[in-house]
């Protein structure tokens, strides 16, 4: 309960963001994040891609 807590008012986008960068920051390798996330690499690189791309103004 306490992470869903956390999560309150924010969009599920905002929160995929966050579980992504917050894995990725962790693991070593694109490969090992996208296991412990349980979706392919080429699914994690494009996402990466997304995020790298909005944050560019």
């Amino acid at each position: 309960m306490e992470i869903a807590a956390r999560f309150v008012g924010h969009s599920l986008a905002d929160i995929e963001r966050a579980v992504i960068i917050s894995t990725v920051s962790r693991c070593r390798t694109d490969r090992e994040a996208s296991e412990k996330l349980g979706i392919h690499l080429k699914t994690l690189r494009s996402k990466l891609k997304k995020i790298q791309d909005e944050r560019i103004p």
